[in-house]
């Protein structure tokens, strides 16, 4: 469990085709992958029996959609109250 920079692709890759792994993914980098050319996307019969990728779309229900809304709107409420807004990534 990672994101997709942590994930050697050509690793995985090798692992996958040599059946030494199983892998179930949601997320691959680069985003978006070059289907030509992405390791991931280019296996064996072998290799893609190891592999699954699903989409990356766990933000996108109505529930995830109501809360990232909801938790906006507290942030937004914060500032003008002149208070910290909560989950800053940027060090402000």
């Amino acid at each position: 469990v990672s994101r997709g920079e942590i994930v050697n692709n050509e690793d995985l890759k090798e692992a996958l085709e040599s059946g030494r792994v199983i892998a179930g993914l949601d997320v691959v980098a680069p985003e978006p992958p070059d289907e030509k050319t992405h390791p991931l996307l280019n296996l064996s019969a072998k290799g893609n029996e190891n592999l699954i990728i699903t989409p990356h779309m766990a933000g996108t229900t109505d529930d995830a959609f109501i809360r990232m809304c909801d938790w906006s709107y507290e942030n937004m409420r914060k500032v003008q109250h002149g208070e910290k807004p909560n989950n800053i990534v940027n060090g402000l």
